[in-house]
């Protein structure tokens, strides 16, 4: 047996010596990135062009993009891709971008035919940290005029970055130059979209943000947004013409939140009926550029804690319906046609806890109105304001807190104060604080001396903020139990 086991050993070390080799290889495999998994792809380092990395990157990979300054035009297919940039990244505009889009013979219309310095078109895509310089080369490009950023058929989010000077260098028009653009044809053959736009700061745009979904859906909801805590500046007061901060068309909802909308005001009175600049307008543009025969409805749109100061007028929702603006801040105004705060029509919309100051007008219920835009007088061409409640909101130095316009009807209004405000007054009793989520529609909070009733509804209101119901109860010493109930 001894010489059997001293036989073998030469065969062994072999043995052994193939399996230390295998393991080596093996180590080495293993080392390198299995494929499926992201990569990182670096501008100029690897690749010597934004475009270049976009071609040569898979689905879930990430290109980081150094400081520099990079004169090209970005087109981005049917790919999932993150692009990050570093301070300093600057993407810039050239005379010369072509209509990527329509090129590709992708299908669709209004941004499709839109140059743009960075065009995805059915993919998802994050685009963060750049900044975006337009150098106002808008009358280089016709009517269709150019723009920042576009998403075709593309989710995806715009973070932290800085687009400006997407606009004509002599004339200005609210409908053409864009600095991010985002639209949802059903001809694409995608699903139901969401886009973000947060924590950019846009200035020195035709329009700064523009969504919508598939005109020629309008009832569907192609596409849901959230624009929050960003900066959007315009350049007024100016005599080059109107602009806008953000523009919502048929087709999309969402939220605008937390935003600081500042300075779109023209000082052009050319047409005293003509609208002039504006925060934000929300409004069927097909209809303004004589697509369709009468304006289509909009869909629902959450407009919250938003800041907006010095626009000609602040906040515009032609035949909107079930929108809200909620707990915002209008500041100032510019002259010109009307200038209002908050300029609606449509169905069912709420005006909740605003605060208005030093404007001529705070709301205006559109009804039958000379509302022009450019060219038409509309009258009651966008609807007007049936079923609208204003609740709790505030008015300081405003000349005409409320304008309701006939035939506008069913106008609730609750809480109403106009400056100098009353002394507030603290009054020192046994309370309860209750909070729930502000989704919570169809709910009745109740209140009972035991867990076993008898229960009674509480008519005190609620306030909202940061999506809670927040509300006071006194309970007078006694137990209360407190409950929410749907029937």
């Amino acid at each position: 047996m001894k010489r059997l086991i001293t036989s073998l050993q030469p065969a062994f070390s072999a043995c052994r010596m193939k399996l230390a080799a295998l393991a080596l290889i093996c180590g080495a495999a293993l080392s390198s990135p299995p494929s499926g998994l992201s990569a990182d792809l670096n501008v100029p380092a690897q690749y010597p062009t934004i475009q270049k990395a976009v071609d040569a990157a898979a689905d879930g990979d990430m290109i980081h993009v150094a400081p520099g300054v990079y004169v090209e035009q970005i087109l981005i297919l049917r790919k999932k891709l993150t692009l990050l940039g570093r301070p300093g990244a600057v993407i810039r505009a050239q005379v010369g971008l072509t209509t990527t889009l329509k090129r590709n013979d992708l299908p669709g219309s209004g941004v499709e035919n839109t140059p743009a310095v960075l065009a995805a078109a059915v993919s998802d895509v994050v685009l963060k940290g750049f900044t975006f310089e337009g150098e106002h080369l808008g009358e280089a490009f016709s009517f269709s005029s150019y723009m920042a950023i576009v998403f075709s058929g593309t989710s995806g989010r715009l973070e932290d970055c800085t687009v400006r000077g997407f606009r004509n260098a002599n004339t200005l028009h609210p409908f053409r130059s864009f600095g991010f653009a985002a639209a949802n044809w059903a001809a694409l053959g995608t699903p139901p979209l969401t886009v973000q736009v947060l924590r950019c700061a846009f200035a020195d745009n035709g329009t700064s943000v523009h969504v919508r979904g598939d005109d020629l859906a309008p009832t569907q909801q192609r596409l849901t947004f959230t624009i929050a805590d960003n900066t959007i500046s315009g350049i007024g007061p100016t005599a080059l013409g109107p602009q806008a901060g953000i523009e919502i068309g048929v087709g999309a909802t969402g939220e605008v939140r937390r935003n600081t909308i500042t300075d779109h005001f023209s000082t052009v009175i050319g047409d005293p009926a003509s609208l002039g600049s504006m925060g934000i307008i929300a409004v069927d543009i097909w209809f303004l550029f004589h697509v369709v025969g009468s304006p289509r409805t909009l869909l629902p749109v959450l407009y919250e804690n938003n800041t907006f100061r010095a626009n000609q007028h602040h906040l515009v929702c032609l035949k909107a319906k079930d929108s809200q603006a909620v707990n915002n801040t209008f500041q100032g105004a510019g002259n010109g046609f009307r200038p209002t705060g908050i300029m609606v029509s449509g169905d069912n919309l709420l005006i909740s806890s605003n605060r208005f100051t030093d404007i001529p007008t705070g709301i205006t219920l559109l009804g039958n109105a000379p509302v022009r835009l450019w060219d038409q007088n509309f009258g009651t061409t966008f609807g007007i304001a049936t079923n609208p409640r204003l609740l709790r909101n505030r008015f300081c130095n405003v000349t005409t807190p409320v304008n309701i316009e006939p035939p506008a009807s069913g106008v609730t209004q609750e809480g109403t104060l106009v400056c100098p405000f009353p002394d507030p007054t603290l009054e020192i009793a046994p309370a309860v604080i209750l909070s729930w989520p502000a989704y919570s529609e169809g709910w009745i909070l109740e209140s009972a001396p035991t867990v076993n009733g008898p229960w009674t509804a509480l008519t005190a209101t609620a306030t909202v903020e940061n999506d809670q119901n927040t509300i006071a109860v006194k309970t007078e010493s006694e137990q209360r139990f407190f409950r929410l109930h749907k029937p």
